[in-house]
């Protein structure tokens, strides 16, 4: 059914994101974070994802005002979804079919109303997704900015360096060079 696959798709989605924020420990002890690992801005939208997608629907005047009235159940671990119940999805279907309409297309109050919203605020022009993306994005120009400058303060203070160096050994070869000729003379005066 619909509902079944709509429990499947988010099931995915939050399998999804959660996939990108394991830390991995390889064969020789290498711990490898995922993608997302730490960021909480993913965290933060799968937890406003399973609060939406969960919560009472406040406004409807039927019996139904969320899942767990379909049998849905969400397992407080991995914020994935379960029909727990099909017993009661298939009596809410049968018995009830308007008020599991309603539930879920009432254009004020309805689930899908809600869920639009946090898409919306999600994913949306504005959305907490793109705003993220512009900030990593600024952040990672500002970062290539820095890099650049100090690849550019390296090259400098390396040529002022070599520089000083070759300085410096000109002025040993000439120190040696004058001792060499003083040790002659200091030679020749003994000598005479």
């Amino acid at each position: 059914t619909a509902i079944q696959q709509f429990v499947t798709d988010y099931n995915t989605v939050q399998t999804s994101i959660s996939a990108q924020q394991i830390v991995t420990t390889g064969a020789n002890g290498k711990t490898s974070p995922g993608t997302l690992t730490g960021d909480l801005t993913a965290s933060n939208i799968a937890s406003q994802l399973r609060s939406s997608i969960f919560s009472t629907v406040s406004g409807l005047s039927g019996t139904i005002t969320m899942l767990s009235n379909l049998g849905i159940q969400t397992n407080g671990q991995d914020n994935t979804l379960k029909l727990t119940d099909p017993t009661a999805l298939s009596n809410a279907l049968a018995n009830n079919l308007s008020g599991v309409q309603s539930f879920f297309t009432d254009s004020t109050n309805g689930w899908a109303t809600r869920v639009n919203t946090f898409l919306n605020l999600t994913i949306g022009d504005n959305g907490t997704i793109p705003n993220h993306q512009a900030s990593l994005t600024l952040q990672t120009n500002n970062l290539s900015t820095q890099i650049s400058n100090l690849e550019k303060k390296i090259a400098s203070d390396s040529a002022h360096w070599t520089s000083e160096f070759q300085a410096m050994e000109q002025a040993q070869s000439q120190v040696n060079q004058q001792l060499s000729f003083l040790n002659q003379q200091i030679g020749s005066t003994k000598a005479a």
